[in-house]
Formats: C-alpha cells, structure tokens, sequence
C-alpha cells in the first residue's frame, strides 16, 4: 500500500519550494540552531506473515506508519518535538490508528551538512503494532521510544532524515485470555523529509 498523493503532494510542493542551492558560506552558523522550527514526515512499511501451513498459505497482514512532526529548537543541541503517527493495517477490515507522543533530540556536530541525533520520547494512542489491529475501544496505548539518526542537508531550508526508531507498547490486549494485557516491542527504519524555517 502506497500513502495517497493528494497528502504528501503540498509537503513535497512545499519542500521544493524552500529549498535553496548549497548552504552560503556567508549565512554562517549551524544548520541546527536555536530558535529554528522543523517541520516533517516520513514512511515506514512492515509486513508480518504467520503460520504458513504445508501449502506456503499463512495469516498475512502490512503496516504502513506516516509520523508528521512539528519541532522546536530550544537550545542549540536540543529539539522538543511532537510526532502524531498514523498506522494503517491492511489486514482484517483494514483500520486505522494514530500515536501521539513528545520526543526530546540531541543533535551532534551541527556545523556539519550531515548531523547526526539521538532522541528519547514517549506517548499514548490505540497502536496497530500492539494488538494487530486498530482498535478503537478508547483504551491508551502507552509508548515508549528511543532512536538515533542523522539529518542530511540540502540547505539552510531542507534535510533528508533517516532514523532507527526501539519503541515500547504497553496495553490491554482482549485477545489475551490469561492477563488481558501486552506488552510489544518495534523495530524500524524511518526515511523522510524536513522543511526548516528561522
């Protein structure tokens, strides 16, 4: 499954937009600097195939996150960032989940075209990952993560940015008889694009 074009068309309008050729040696300063505000998205795709039987035929189900992230520079390494994840899940009837959560980043080396950052978060939502459904009982999802990564620059204006996300699911799960609860862990690669404003 493939995000809709209508919804990442006025990002990438947006992101060429703003950016600029090379970084001007005369502009000075960091790349990543205080003050400064990031705006971005990503995509991240995951498919889980289970019990396959004598014939190769087995339960099958696609994860497709989209995180949209607003965040702000409070100090020259620091970033405090809010990410709303939407999570699709193909399997089933198909439904729809959102996380929310806040993220603190520390960026290294930010006189650098390529600065790299680790981050630390956590949240609440009715995540796909954890029940492999999106279940809209209204019970929160706790959520834990870490990562690290690093922003490349083609500007003053735009970054690519790829990073490793650990994230922690805690939560009730109905399909468990013996404790009525789960807790998960995820692994992912994420690949996006920001748009930064002064």
């Amino acid at each position: 499954m493939s995000p809709r074009p209508a919804v990442l068309t006025p990002f990438l309008v947006s992101l060429l937009w703003t950016c600029p050729g090379p970084l001007d040696a005369a502009e000075g300063g960091p790349h990543v600097r205080k003050g400064r505000v990031e705006l971005s998205t990503a995509a991240s795709f995951m498919n889980v195939r289970e019990g396959d039987d004598d014939f190769g035929e087995g339960d099958s189900y696609s994860i497709l996150s989209l995180p949209f992230r607003v965040g702000w520079m409070v100090a020259d390494p620091l970033e405090l960032e809010a990410e709303a994840v939407l999570s699709h899940f193909t399997g089933g009837q198909g439904e729809t989940g959102v996380t929310v959560s806040g993220n603190v980043l520390y960026h290294f080396q930010r006189r650098e075209r390529v600065v790299p950052f680790v981050l630390v978060g956590g949240g609440y939502g009715n995540a796909v990952e954890l029940l492999n459904v999106a279940v809209k009982t209204g019970t929160n999802v706790r959520v834990l993560g870490a990562g690290a990564g690093f922003k490349a620059f083609l500007g003053d204006r735009a970054s690519l940015r790829v990073e490793y996300r650990f994230t922690r699911f805690f939560g009730e799960d109905p399909d468990s008889f013996s404790t009525g609860s789960r807790d998960l862990a995820t692994h992912r690669v994420l690949l996006g694009v920001s748009v930064w404003f002064h």
